[in-house]
């Protein structure tokens, strides 16, 4: 079974709680999305025109890309990706093993708060799902 099918009810209110934390506290940010480590989409809330499943499958791609970049360097687990470009910022964080959690924001917005307010959300998630074993992230 797949760790997006794992994630119950009560987690996916949790992760919507978490994303909707996010958009109130950084301004300019317009999609979050919460992602399986090997690209399935589990939970978003994103413009309209973007794709949950494409995104999803990117977003593990550019973590496991920061992975392997840092373990060629000799340094030790990447534990985030940004990728800033012309229009705004991407920020991918690993939570756990299994999950992922994405952040699109604007170039007007602070990349410190929009990184520090990404990390704090996947620490809430990490610990949430520590407490719930048999769900995405939590202890099998």
């Amino acid at each position: 079974m797949a760790v997006s099918e794992k994630v119950d009810e009560k987690v996916s209110s949790f992760l919507e709680k978490q994303y909707e934390s996010l958009f109130e506290a950084v301004p300019g940010l317009y999609g979050v999305l919460f992602a399986t480590a090997d690209g399935d989409p589990v939970s978003a809330r994103l413009q309209e025109g973007m794709e949950r499943e494409r995104l999803a499958a990117m977003s593990s791609s550019l973590v496991a890309l920061g992975e392997t970049m840092a373990k060629a360097a000799d340094q030790q687990e990447c534990e985030y990706a940004i990728v800033q470009n012309s229009d705004g910022y991407v920020v991918s964080l690993r939570i756990g093993k299994h999950l992922l959690l994405s952040a699109f924001a604007r170039r007007d917005t602070n990349l410190g708060m929009l990184l520090s307010r990404c990390r704090n959300t996947a620490e809430n998630v990490s610990a949430k799902l520590k407490r719930k074993p048999g769900n995405a992230g939590g202890s099998k």
